[in-house]
């Protein structure tokens, strides 16, 4: 199959390098990929946006033997040197498939790994649990932030969830998030680690640790159905507070107000509903003003478990389908999915097929310089 003339929408060269340019910076080309292995291309059409890196100031060269003309994340930084021959120079270019977020702090956790340019540690919720158990004796703010596909797509183009998500602990909510941990990494992975469950969890087993928590978002009648539900199943859980903001921005006075109420209570947990990303941002303006060692991000969890919203069957979830049970529920989220899962499947199908060529090229690259 011939490959495409990508001369008039982008050009590029691969780098002799493997590190990432400091002075990369990011270009939207059209709609369509080809990547050229060994004389044969693969073609892979793109229906969705997305991010080629391509050095500032460098003027653009026909690339060899990668060409790439996509709206999807590809994370390539390609500077204007000559490229290597054959197997090496895709070698390099595989190695640096993922652009790493340069302020996300380096080996934040033992175990991690990296899902389109958000680092995700490898917990399950024991784990998880375990590092709350040691935040709250130190009295220490942190964020957490749950992460479907709809958030890793996101943070693609919000260069501000990315940084969010990379500074905080993020876990793998979709099950899609998982498979892509289990078949481009590798991981060996138990469980995913979801916001609903997560916070079941943290109220049932936080009872024998006296754990307090405080319900920010939803509106008045989930907040008093979601007390009544949760002290009912969980009998001499300290829900200590809880507060319905307006659907408008707060005020000054407003936000001072709602700051001084939480720290009032002295929870050990925030669970935040607000929508995402909406709810990642707020707790990221307000971690360091709120004496809450917890603070979590839970999207329809108050939804959910206040009964006001069918949760997806068993099944469904396990099978990682609960989306589409949620788009059929609700048609506003309809364009989300649409818009986002396709995206994920074709740079899942991307990083794929890249990590298998790299496991075909490095035993020839050995081979050759031995």
């Amino acid at each position: 199959m011939p490959g495409i003339d990508l001369r008039s929408s982008l050009k590029v060269s691969l780098s002799t390098s493997d590190a990432p340019r400091a002075d990369a910076r990011r270009i939207y080309p059209p709609d369509a990929a080809a990547t050229q292995f060994s004389g044969t291309v693969l073609h892979l059409n793109m229906l969705v946006p997305a991010v080629v890196e391509h050095s500032a100031g460098t003027p653009a060269v026909p690339a060899k033997n990668l060409q790439i003309n996509s709206l999807a994340h590809a994370g390539v930084v390609m500077p204007n040197d000559k490229p290597l021959p054959g197997n090496r120079q895709i070698k390099n270019t595989l190695e640096a498939i993922h652009t790493p977020d340069p302020t996300a702090p380096a080996g934040q956790y033992p175990a991690e790994l990296d899902i389109l340019g958000l680092k995700f540690p490898l917990l399950d919720y024991a784990s998880t649990l375990e590092l709350f158990k040691q935040w709250i004796a130190a009295r220490e703010p942190h964020q957490v932030c749950i992460a479907n596909v709809h958030t890793v797509i996101t943070s693609l183009t919000d260069s501000q969830l990315k940084s969010i998500n990379n500074h905080s602990l993020i876990t793998m909510d979709g099950l899609p998030l998982v498979w892509y941990a289990r078949a481009v990494h590798q991981a060996k992975i138990k469980e995913r680690v979801c916001g609903p469950e997560l916070m079941l969890r943290c109220l049932d087993q936080g009872r024998a640790h006296g754990w307090k928590h405080f319900f920010l978002g939803g509106k008045e009648s989930v907040l008093a159905d979601l007390v009544n539900t949760m002290q009912s199943h969980y009998p001499g859980v300290e829900i200590v507070g809880w507060h319905s903001p307006p659907f408008r921005p707060l005020s000054a006075e407003e936000d001072a107000q709602l700051v001084a109420l939480i720290n009032q209570h002295q929870p050990d947990f925030l669970w935040v509903a607000l929508g995402a990303p909406k709810q990642e941002k707020w707790i990221a303006d307000h971690l360091a003003v709120l004496d809450v060692p917890v603070q979590a991000g839970v999207g329809a969890a108050f939804d959910f478990h206040s009964g006001h919203v069918p949760r997806a069957p068993v099944w469904m979830q396990n099978a990682g389908l609960e989306w589409l049970y949620r788009m059929l529920q609700d048609r506003r989220l309809i364009r989300r999915y649409l818009m986002t899962n396709p995206i994920f499947l074709t740079l899942f199908l991307r990083d794929f097929i890249a990590k298998s060529l790299y496991k075909i090229i490095t035993p020839t690259e050995t081979k050759f310089k031995a």
